[in-house]
């Protein structure tokens, strides 16, 4: 005789029922347990995204997760993290330390909040948390000192280890073109000028292209339309490249100069080439990158490059402050950019590009460090005379004489082994042969074994 099966009815009472009728009941009393958890907000093993089940009781699961309100939460409190441009806002439990949190899985350290809270937060940097000591802090308190993570209000730029300043205005003094309200910062002056665009004086602006009818244009030197505010960024390399007025059409009324078409790009630009060109004069130590641009009438620099405006000078005289007179040598040939000249201290002047802090001999006695444009082996180059080493081999400082192999080349003689390959030096080792480096194989590549192959 099988198995019989009871259940109770709605009056209490014991009855026979099969055993489908027993599992169907059991089902459904189970799947209501599941959704009475459900509406009470703890979540199942599997069901919670939130990590262990440390993580249920007050907040239930739901700690270190997003947040509009307290509601949302279960129990715990909706925090806010604000600072810089960035505001959110999570679930959180107070705490004092991180084994108070050790639980969460979303949020594993305790941090500081808005307002100075302590609650169970993320880790650090975050969003609008930084980490101070090691532990998150929101920017909203983190103070103006740490506005190199945080960030500062649109109208003020951040120094570091100081904080938010205003940005500064026309004629005051900047670094680069974040520090003025005009976002326009001299690149040679390092002062603050009008907006590219605007109206302009000799006074107020690095270029200042003007016409007889009153209108003018504040230009500046550039390397893309990013520095033009709104205008284009034209010229070419040997020319140099200047923020220049746009215009819509060849018969745009708005063109003090004739619409052009540009050539390697979208849309025209107005060339007006019978506009006055107004540009003030630069002092020494200033940037340049033609001898017209400088009070002395001598700018220190190589062909297509940058450099500083200079003068020949003695022991004693030539210089004014903040500047070294000089004896800076003369490279295998090189004549024009070599003897005694006044040169910009690196001890209160950063070098500009191409430019680097050397040491010197002075034209008198002792030694200083100075930016120099002269460069050392490996460097960068444009011509033969910007190297120590007179050398400028595929745009690279080389080694004066012959070079070992894996070094650039022009020519065989260029070379120890007389073999310069597609513009590098390479051994005469063939296959088969000892090898250190791939260079080392006229034919092949170096293998493990150290031995001139092909395919390993």
């Amino acid at each position: 005789m099988g198995a019989r099966y009871y259940l109770s009815d709605e009056a209490g009472r014991s009855v026979e029922a099969t055993k489908v009728t027993v599992i169907m009941r059991g089902l459904r009393v189970a799947l209501s347990l599941l959704m009475l958890l459900a509406a009470s907000g703890v979540a199942s093993a599997c069901g919670d995204s939130a990590g262990p089940t440390g993580d249920i009781g007050q907040g239930g699961g739901r700690i270190g997760l997003p947040c509009t309100d307290d509601s949302e939460c279960a129990g715990a409190k909706c925090g806010s993290i604000s600072g810089g441009n960035s505001t959110e806002r999570v679930c959180t439990l107070p705490c004092t330390s991180d084994a108070d949190c050790s639980n969460f899985s979303l949020a594993r350290k305790c941090g500081v909040l808005d307002g100075g809270e302590r609650g169970c937060t993320h880790g650090c940097p975050n969003g609008a948390l930084i980490c101070i000591d090691g532990v998150p802090t929101a920017c909203s308190v983190a103070g103006d000192s740490h506005c190199a993570e945080c960030g500062c209000p649109a109208d003020m730029v951040c120094k570091p280890d100081v904080g938010c300043e205003k940005k500064h205005g026309v004629g005051e003094p900047c670094k680069d073109d974040f520090d003025c309200n005009t976002t326009n910062c001299s690149t040679f002056a390092h002062v603050c000028r009008v907006p590219v665009g605007q109206s302009c004086t000799i006074g107020n602006c690095d270029r200042c292209l003007s016409t007889g009818d009153g209108w003018s244009y504040c230009s500046r030197s550039c390397d893309s339309d990013f520095s033009c505010n709104g205008s284009r960024c034209i010229g070419g390399i040997d020319t140099g490249y200047f923020c220049t007025p746009g215009c819509k059409g060849f018969s745009d009324p708005a063109c003090h100069g004739k619409c052009t078409q540009i050539s390697n790009a979208p849309g025209q630009y107005c060339d007006c080439s019978e506009c006055s060109v107004d540009e003030p004069l630069r002092e020494l130590g200033q940037v340049c990158s033609l001898n017209s641009q400088c009070k002395s009438g001598s700018c220190y620099h190589f062909v297509k490059e940058v450099g500083y405006c200079s003068v020949d000078c003695s022991a004693g005289s030539g210089c004014e402050a903040n500047l070294a007179c000089v004896s800076v040598p003369c490279a295998p040939g090189e004549t024009s950019t070599c003897g005694t000249k006044c040169l910009p201290l690196c001890a209160t002047l950063k070098c500009e590009f191409p430019a680097s802090c050397r040491t010197l001999q002075k034209a008198g006695s002792g030694s200083v460090e100075v930016c120099d444009l002269h460069r050392e082996d490996g460097a960068s180059c444009t011509t033969d005379a910007a190297c120590l080493s007179g050398a400028c081999v595929q745009t690279r400082c080389a080694a004066a004489g012959p070079l070992d192999n894996g070094m650039p080349c022009k020519l065989p003689t260029d070379c120890k082994s007389s073999n310069c390959n597609n513009g590098t030096c390479r051994g005469t080792a063939l296959i088969g042969d000892a090898c250190q480096t791939q260079y080392d194989c006229a034919a092949g590549g170096c293998c493990s074994t150290k031995k001139c192959g092909t395919g390993c």
